[in-house]
């Protein structure tokens, strides 16, 4: 661009900077876990669903803060406590969580094994849904119906070994994720308390605005 100031003609160059930027099919089938995997199932059959981690929960969500799971009965990578192992008492962690994407009109959880892939991918154990948008975490305890009390509004299936809600570890020493999941509906109106676990896996992966992660070590059972 060109300047005139008394009378001298003064030719400047800009320089302009340019940047780049640059399921599988099926479910649990009867399987035994003996340290290993997970026992004495009913699965979900027939379903598709990758049952694959997807979230990474590095990113930031309402006020620039990370969307972050954590748990007051663990510490991710730290050792789940055998209150939640099937066989000692099977009761669900509490979960809290921060920092929701913009957008966030429900929340659903999903918990596998990711030490046992009888079937390709990590072993399905449990899964709630249709938490609501405004909610902050799920007690310890959730009620082990299709519909419990203490997280109104939510729906829970069949876990891993064919009961309402929360299906704790099976194994003395496997690796287990939960994922929690910000979805972009209020409802998911494609899955129900019949459908089965690679189903929902499915819905939620389907619904996700973004997904945050916390994962532990079974201390086994009592």
């Amino acid at each position: 661009m060109r300047r005139s100031f008394l009378g001298i003609i003064v030719s400047v160059s800009l320089i302009g900077c340019s940047n780049g930027s640059g399921d599988e099919n099926g479910d649990n089938t009867t399987t035994s876990e003996s340290g290993t995997g997970d026992g004495g199932s009913t699965g979900d059959g027939g379903s598709t669903g990758d049952g694959d981690s997807t979230g990474d929960g590095d990113s930031t969500g309402d006020g620039d803060v990370n969307f972050t799971l954590t748990s007051a009965d663990f510490e991710m990578g730290g050792l789940i406590p055998s209150l939640h192992h099937s066989q000692g008492g099977n009761v669900s962690p509490a979960l809290e969580w921060t920092g929701a994407p913009t957008g966030t009109m429900s929340f659903g959880v999903y918990f596998h094994d990711l030490d046992f892939e009888p079937q390709g991918y990590p072993f399905r154990h449990s899964a709630i849904w249709n938490i609501p948008a405004n909610a902050a975490g799920l007690p310890q305890g959730v009620e082990m119906t299709s519909t419990p009390a203490d997280v109104p509004g939510a729906s829970q299936c069949f876990n891993w070994f064919g009961e309402y809600g929360y299906g704790g570890p099976g194994s003395d020493s496997n690796t287990y994720e939960f994922i929690l999941y910000a979805l972009d509906v209020a409802e998911l109106s494609e899955v129900d308390a019949a459908s089965n676990l690679g189903q929902v896996k499915t819905a939620l992966d389907a619904h996700a605005i973004e997904t945050a992660t916390l994962s532990g070590q079974t201390e086994g059972p009592p």
